[in-house]
């Protein structure tokens, strides 16, 4: 048990924060994407407790963070090369994790018994100053307890983890909001995207004209090993069941209003342009329909008030699949496990 700190981003938190990590400790910390909880990927009881600390099944692999491509390489059996390092170059530190062939640097734990991990540099200068500081990679999930809304800010991770770790260094809410977009090779030598996240698959095209979503981002995949984060579970939801529902704001009123039960305490997540009248259903605003950028940073946020509310039902208009649209319809899909309403 842990008197919980939030320290403002200085000088002073990194150190201490630094010092935490070093001593084997886990710590909550902001990055570009959402807050995640670290830990030094060399110390197996540091690994150990993000699964424990989270919550976090055991056979579903950790990303691992760097502070440059030469640290990466020591991750992984070759140096990048070829079209993966085209996008490192491109799109690191930033919103983007590849999966690669470890090292035996990685151990079975981080990876999950796979022969591969999942790196990025993120865009962060607090998980980047103390990388440097420590020249150790850390590994870190989002800070949330395993399945529930991700963390965009210190207080989401202080609701979650008070108590469990002893810092939670504050730098201010994430830019993008939801985690960051994980691809691989394909046996054909296409780039997967196994998740996507703040690089799109428009920023993906703009590299190499080959690559895919894999079947995992918009459908449901019995599977029997994890080979990511964020396709094998049921992640980001609040306590009450999520419907996800395609339509238009005319077919989604008309779906509610024959179908809504006021026996339950009911709410909708609409655009800020919709209009919804029905009674005993409360209203949340995600932005404008085509302001991807705002619906990503916000999602999670809306997700945590609405589990706090504690409401029964919870149905979504869903976002456009464009851009980093489509990484929020990806986490709302997943919030839903999959229960989607097709009105149009």
């Amino acid at each position: 048990m842990f008197n919980t700190e939030i320290l403002k981003y200085s000088h002073f938190a990194i150190n201490k924060a630094a010092e935490y990590i070093l001593n084997g400790e886990i710590i909550g910390l902001p990055t570009e994407t959402v807050y995640g909880l670290a830990g030094r990927i060399d110390n197996i009881d540091s690994i150990n407790k993000i699964f424990h600390i989270k919550g976090r099944p055991q056979d579903n692999p950790l990303i691992v963070h760097v502070s440059d491509i030469d640290m990466a390489n020591k991750l992984i059996k070759k140096p990048m090369n070829g079209i993966l390092e085209k996008l490192a170059n491109k799109f690191w530190p930033g919103p983007l994790t590849i999966i690669m062939d470890k090292s035996n640097l990685i151990n079975d734990v981080i990876s999950c018994n796979l022969s591969t991990v999942a790196i990025r540099i993120p865009d962060s200068r607090s998980m980047i100053n103390i990388i440097k500081k420590i020249n150790i990679p850390l590994a870190a999930p989002s800070a949330n307890i395993s399945g529930k809304p991700s963390c965009t800010s210190a207080f989401h991770v202080f609701d979650d983890m008070n108590t469990k770790i002893p810092l939670i260094l504050d730098d201010g809410n994430c830019e993008f909001g939801i985690e960051s977009t994980i691809i691989n090779l394909s046996e054909d030598n296409r780039i997967c995207i196994l998740r996507p996240g703040g690089i799109t698959l428009e920023d993906l095209y703009s590299v190499t004209k080959n690559v895919y979503l894999s079947d995992f981002v918009l459908n449901k995949r019995l599977i029997s090993k994890c080979i990511s984060p964020g396709v094998k579970y049921k992640h980001y939801s609040p306590s009450g069941d999520v419907y996800l529902i395609n339509g238009s704001n005319y077919s989604f009123t008309e779906f509610l209003m024959k179908n809504i039960d006021t026996s339950y305490k009911n709410c909708a997540i609409i655009f800020k342009n919709d209009f919804l009248n029905i009674e005993n259903i409360d209203i949340f605003y995600n932005g404008d329909l085509n302001d991807y950028k705002f619906q990503s940073k916000n999602i999670f946020s809306i997700l945590r008030e609405i589990d706090k509310k504690s409401y029964d039902k919870i149905y979504i208009r869903a976002p456009k699949k464009i851009g980093i649209g489509l990484a929020v319809y990806n986490r709302i899909i997943r919030a839903a496990d999959f229960k989607v309403v097709d009105l149009d």
